[in-house]
């Protein structure tokens, strides 16, 4: 038998899309990580007044905004993130904030040993 047919694979997909499906956008804390990851890779820089409409939830010096969360889902975000906006071009924030959740935060405790 193979792989893609056994009852582990359908088992697998269909837990792994629920578990995928439901995530959380719009919120200020997700959207100000959102910014810090789009504005490493679209202006390569860690300054997100670009983005500061989104959020509430920053922090501000010297006249500019910064995200004032830990940067580790930020900086993990980037990598996919860069890849998609390189080939794509500009997302939609709500398409993107999906796909980076699943990215950064459904994927890796499935694959974990």
């Amino acid at each position: 038998m193979t792989w893609w047919r056994r009852p582990e694979t359908a088992l697998f997909a269909l837990v792994f899309g629920a578990y995928a499906y439901s995530y959380q956008t719009g919120g200020w804390n997700q959207n100000v990580r959102f910014d810090l990851t789009r504005a490493i890779v679209e202006d390569h820089a860690l300054v997100i007044d670009r983005f500061a409409h989104n959020s509430g939830d920053l922090a501000e010096k010297d006249g500019h905004e910064y995200c004032d969360k830990a940067p580790g889902i930020s900086l993990a975000g980037a990598v996919p993130y860069a890849v998609a906006y390189a080939i794509a071009g500009p997302p939609r924030p709500t398409v993107a904030i999906a796909a980076l959740s699943i990215g950064t935060h459904r994927i890796p405790p499935v694959v974990k040993k």
